[in-house]
């Protein structure tokens, strides 16, 4: 199936009732109302003379010449209403099309429309008992207020700020998880739903923590660029101390919640979205920083080891996942990498002038991939997913080949070129 998300046109106004119409929470177990009842005055708002107003911003999906989802946004006088300056957001897709990520396509582009007409956030309206609770905050909406609707319903009120993250940092995150452009980041999250550790190898890091850490109830830990929480999880479970876990990706903080309640640790770990460069300016006192194989996330080497030393007690500690070149390698030897590697000799000056002392370096024989398996079983579940997408986009092809050739190269420098370790330092 051919899905293509673009902005609504005046041609397409008229199916906006439909989509009003199905985007009615019904509970379960109640049966759905009359079609006319988005002609009451409270709801036909949404939709009424929908492009002559301020804030009339719209995009829809479409599969085979048929719009099967839209997503628009107006400044009315609403349920979900803020102010003059802050369109309040409504969305559906045809019941038959849900489940397939259409809702955060039709957002990511919607957002992306906002943006340029200036707008700094949007709010909307949603029962406190439907799902879509969940999707909403997967998008960084956030609970602002609660109220009734005019049927008595209790709903919440929920706002995202937009264009929150910078430029700079979209296109690090993307190549931390080997993207060759932004586009691809709403997408990462499908590519690779098969994977729980993506980086560093837990068990490596638990050991190191116990080895060399004076652990108690008390001990404090930050994992930087979590992913989906494999390491602070197990960090949890294993030596029971506390862990913050902070990735931009919300789909990601969404799973390491779920794992964490698996694994019985939620108690000890806590997990959120946001970009760990701000984190860096706020987070204090803890015991050890963990930054797991995410490159120059945090600038050069000189400033993420500034950056990491700034997050920690006097004498705690710092475990960095990374690779480095070896002896007789050359940058150019790299098929895979945005940022300039290092060989282990200037790694080692880097810590002398930063003030670290390196006090153990563990190979990552055991380790092949940055995305937990052997290459063959990854590649395997990565190319299975691009392809998946390849048929539902087919217009995106390029990028998701694009994709699949960068991990492969990844593995063959992780495989071939590179000496990946980690190391865990400690503060003077």
């Amino acid at each position: 199936m051919n899905i293509t998300v673009r902005e609504i046109m005046p041609a397409d106004y008229s199916v906006l009732e439909d989509f009003l119409y199905n985007a009615i929470y019904v509970p379960p177990g109640e049966e759905w109302p009359p079609r006319d009842v988005i002609f009451q005055p409270e709801i036909y708002i949404y939709v009424d003379g929908f492009g002559d107003k301020q804030g009339d911003i719209g995009v829809v999906a479409e599969a085979d010449r048929k719009i099967i989802g839209a997503a628009w946004t107006r400044i009315i006088p609403a349920y979900g209403h803020l102010d003059e300056n802050t369109p309040e957001l409504a969305i559906s897709v045809l019941p038959e099309y849900r489940g397939q990520g259409i809702g955060t396509l039709l957002m990511e582009k919607l957002f992306g429309l906002l943006c340029e007409h200036g707008y700094k956030r949007t709010s909307l309206s949603v029962q406190q008992d439907n799902p879509a609770v969940r999707f909403y905050q997967r998008l960084r909406f956030v609970i602002t207020d609660e109220k009734l609707d005019h049927a008595g319903h209790e709903d919440f009120i929920m706002v995202k700020e937009l264009c929150s993250m910078k430029t700079e940092t979209q296109e690090k995150l993307a190549c931390s998880l080997s993207a060759e452009t932004t586009e691809l980041l709403p997408f990462l999250p499908y590519l690779l739903q098969d994977f729980w550790e993506l980086g560093s190898d837990p068990a490596v890091m638990v050991k190191l923590i116990k080895k060399h850490v004076d652990v108690s109830p008390e001990t404090r830990i930050l994992d930087l660029a979590c992913g989906k929480g494999a390491v602070s999880v197990k960090i949890a479970e294993k030596l029971r101390v506390k862990v913050k876990g902070i990735d931009l990706l919300p789909e990601f903080i969404e799973y390491a919640h779920e794992k964490a309640q698996e694994f019985d640790v939620a108690d000890l770990c806590e997990f959120a979205v946001g970009d760990i460069n701000e984190a860096v300016k706020t987070e204090t006192d803890y015991d050890c920083v963990i930054l797991g194989a995410v490159g120059d996330a945090l600038g050069s080497p000189a400033e993420t080891l500034c950056k990491l030393k700034s997050v920690i007690k006097p004498g705690g500690y710092i475990l960095i996942d990374e690779g480095y070149l070896p002896g007789g390698a050359k940058q150019s030897d790299v098929k895979c990498s945005h940022y300039e590697l290092l060989t282990e000799a200037q790694w080692t000056d880097l810590f002398k002038e930063a003030g670290l002392q390196l006090v153990e370096t563990v190979g990552d024989e055991n380790n092949e991939t940055a995305a937990s398996g052997d290459s063959d079983t990854g590649m395997g579940f990565i190319t299975a997913r691009a392809n998946e997408l390849i048929e539902k986009h087919p217009a995106q092809r390029e990028m998701f080949e694009g994709y699949v050739r960068g991990q492969q190269n990844e593995y063959g420098d992780l495989e071939n070129t590179l000496v990946c370790v980690t190391w865990i330092l400690r503060k003077n």
